[in-house]
């Protein structure tokens, strides 16, 4: 189907815009027509809508055919103008054109043959320049879309004449060589100088066997930048052959790769850094260790300085990538020693705990370190170019330094090698502070073990002592005991004989010697009993029991002794269940002891025992007395052998203080245990919690669990009666 072209005709006369219409439909072109009657109503549909042509009458109500063209131009309107004219001027016909007209009719000439072909060629003109016009944009954009996609690589792009041996390139490969981009050409031999000496060899075999070959062109090499410094480049290319197959160009990209080296580089760095740094706890040669793996990875040159004890410097640690040089290291050290108020190096990060990095190192600042010539002319053959300074640290303490110095090589350190120093400084800081600790753990140890030493030959020594001092307590105890039975014996024997009765004052001397003895046969038994329970060998003779029967019978024995102080004594035993295992002497011995004491420092009121149940399993025994009290600072210490809470009572209480100690071993040996009450001149409570039945299997005290001691001590066994006495009646009489 034909195109239908849009026209709009610019006529004020009706019957001439109709004529107009008749022509182009007998000239059978397929037409959509518009009408504007003058320039202004022109311009405006011209804005409003596209048209493929624009006929014009020359004379308008409102101006001439060349003001319309001039105008529609110069807003511009970019549209086929053809205008149509009653005169035959030659002079308006050139001046429409230059204007912009597309074509001039005189109206004495137009008929639908020439009407049609002035129409057809200037829309096709039209629409032929348009289309130029879109590819020139479309181009342009493709272009620019190009450029941005090749800035955005930051890869240089080259283009090698194969027959002028030039090389045309972006601005980026002229950055990698660090050379103008401008006044400098670019050549194949120019390239393979900048190469890397060892792969100069590895780029001609590659470039050769594309070019013989057609082998894939993808290499990787190094390119030397101004600064000195070899930047790791790769390339990849395509040659383009003729009709014969011989190359007469390469194209291809370089990428500059350096950063992804460097980070490679780093990582395996740090990762032997860590190796080497794990390797050894001694710190000494780890650092050294440390210096000699820095160069020349990651300097020229490199030294370790420490903090001594005294807050002085010194250098550990030196390494040169030039072993002749080293020993200028240590010299400048020698010589020239930091004061400690210096401003730059290893004084400053070791003053302040931070880095210092001087990335470009001028002859001015050399000057300005210097402090005399031979200093200047020292730090010259060093040739330092670029350094970085950083500290061992760990937490706020700065144990050391690195420095690192780039010289000879020519390379200058950037703010990503600082942060690969500072990284390596934080590993070989906990490395050093490890091995610290390990030194000092070892002395411990050895210290240790010399003190143990000494303790184990002084516990030794105690150990004798406490057997010594066991055996000999067994032996006067039973010494002592052997000529107390006696006396105890026939002191009874006197008090109940008939033959000749004795006088009162004879029984009153007699009573006392009696009284005595039973107070110095129970102390006896006291430390006999502390002698059994120091060598862990405390039994209880476990048996059926009525708890309540002992408990009232105890207290019923001591009920004089309350009686002579005219102190009320209760005893309370009703138990649902009275029967229980447990070693009834020793049960006994406890409430006693407890009894005893209670009566012992009670002046005025009562004395209350009670026995009651608190829970099937379980029993509590209390002793509450309305005596003197125990003072708050002196509770810790009741149950302590030998102890008397208040000295100043002493003398008006006798006593030895192994009662409540005693008390409290039994009372574990039944696997219960003993509280205390107690409020000063008011009067104290003591409560004994203790099994129903005791397992047999906690009936002894073992020397190992013993909470006392360890030592092993024996005893001897003094429950033999005096041979004078077997027989007699006086055994049951002893107390």
């Amino acid at each position: 189907m034909e195109e239908i072209i849009k026209i709009l005709v610019v006529e004020d006369d009706e019957v001439d815009r109709m004529a107009v219409g008749r022509a182009l439909k007998k000239a059978g072109i397929p037409v959509e027509m518009s009408a504007a009657i003058d320039c202004t109503s022109a311009i405006a549909t011209l804005k409003q809508r596209n048209f493929d042509c624009v006929l014009l009458d020359y004379r308008l109500p409102d101006g001439d055919g060349l003001t319309l063209v001039r105008e529609i131009r110069n807003v511009g309107i970019k549209v086929p103008l053809v205008v149509l004219t009653g005169q035959g001027d030659e002079q308006i016909a050139v001046d429409l054109m230059k204007s912009g007209a597309s074509d001039y009719l005189p109206k004495s000439k137009v008929s639908p043959q020439t009407l049609s072909r002035s129409l057809s060629n200037a829309v096709r003109i039209y629409r032929a320049e348009r289309e130029a016009a879109l590819a020139t944009q479309r181009l342009r954009e493709s272009e620019e879309r190009y450029r941005l996609v090749l800035e955005g690589s930051n890869d240089g792009i080259w283009d090698w004449d194969l027959d002028t041996k030039e090389i045309y390139s972006n601005d980026r490969i002229y950055e990698m060589l660090g050379l103008p981009a401008t006044g400098t050409s670019l050549t194949y031999a120019l390239f393979l100088k900048r190469l890397h000496r060892s792969d100069r060899p590895k780029i001609k075999r590659a470039v050769a066997a594309h070019l013989q070959e057609s082998a894939k062109l993808e290499v990787e090499f190094r390119l030397l930048h101004t600064s000195g410094e070899y930047r790791y480049c790769t390339a990849r290319g395509k040659a383009q052959r003729d009709s014969k197959g011989q190359p007469f160009r390469v194209s291809g990209v370089i990428s500059d790769i350096t950063q992804r080296k460097r980070a490679e580089e780093s990582l395996r760095f740090l990762a032997e850094a860590s190796a080497l740094l794990s390797a050894s706890l001694d710190y000494q040669t780890t650092l050294e260790n440390l210096a000699k793996l820095a160069v020349p990875r990651l300097a020229d040159w490199c030294a370790i300085d420490v903090v001594e004890a005294d807050s002085s410097y010194r250098r550990l640690a030196a390494a040169h990538i030039n072993p002749e040089q080293e020993e200028l290291i240590w010299e400048l050290q020698r010589r020239y020693p930091a004061q400690g108020n210096e401003n730059y190096g290893y004084s400053k990060v070791l003053r302040t705990g931070n880095s210092d990095a001087r990335f470009e190192v001028c002859e001015d600042l050399l000057t300005s370190i210097a402090s005399d010539h031979s200093h200047l002319s020292l730090l010259q053959k060093l040739k330092i170019k670029s350094y970085i300074c950083v500290p061992l640290r760990v937490g706020s303490e700065t144990l050391g330094s690195i420095l690192f110095v780039w010289s000879e090589s020519g390379r200058r350190y950037t703010k990503t090698d600082l942060e690969l120093a500072e990284d390596l400084a934080r590993r070989a800081a906990l490395a050093t502070e490890n091995a610290r600790l390990y030194r000092e753990a070892q002395e411990a140890e050895a210290r240790l073990e010399v003190q143990n030493k000494m303790l184990a030959q002084r516990n030794l020594q105690l150990l004798e002592a406490a057997r010594l001092k066991s055996q000999f307590l067994a032996t006067m105890s039973h010494e002592l005991r052997t000529p107390m039975n006696s006396i105890l014996g026939f002191s009874q024997m006197l008090l109940r004989q008939r033959h000749n009765p004795l006088k009162p004052q004879q029984v009153d001397m007699i009573q006392r010697i009696l009284n005595n003895g039973k107070h110095l046969l129970a102390l006896i038994e006291d430390i006999l009993d502390l002698s059994k329970i120091d060598a862990g060998r405390m039994e209880l003779k476990l048996e059926a029991l009525n708890l309540a029967k002992l408990v009232v019978a105890t207290t019923n024995e001591l009920r004089s002794l309350a009686d002579e102080k005219n102190l009320a004594l209760h005893v309370q035993a009703d138990l649902q269940n009275p029967n229980g295992i447990n070693d009834g002497v020793r049960v006994r011995q406890i409430l006693v002891n407890l009894l005893s004491n209670a009566i012992k420092f009670t002046e005025i009121g009562s004395v209350h025992v009670e026995v009651r149940e608190i829970s099937p399993e379980r029993l509590e025994l209390s002793v509450k007395d309305t005596g003197i009290g125990i003072a708050p600072d002196n509770l810790e210490h009741i149950f302590e052998e030998f102890r008397q809470v208040d000295q100043s009572l002493a003398k008006k209480y006798s006593g030895t203080g192994l009662g409540l100690a005693i008390t409290k071993s039994l009372v574990q040996l039944m696997q219960g245990s003993i509280t205390v009450e107690s409020k000063l001149n008011q009067g104290s409570t003591f409560r004994i919690q203790l099994p129903r039945q005791v397992e047999a299997s906690f009936s002894s005290l073992n020397p190992k669990l013993n909470h006392r001691t360890k030592l092993e001590v024996s005893s001897l066994d003094s429950s033999v009666l005096p041979q004078t006495l077997k027989g007699s009646k006086t055994r049951k009489l002893l107390y």
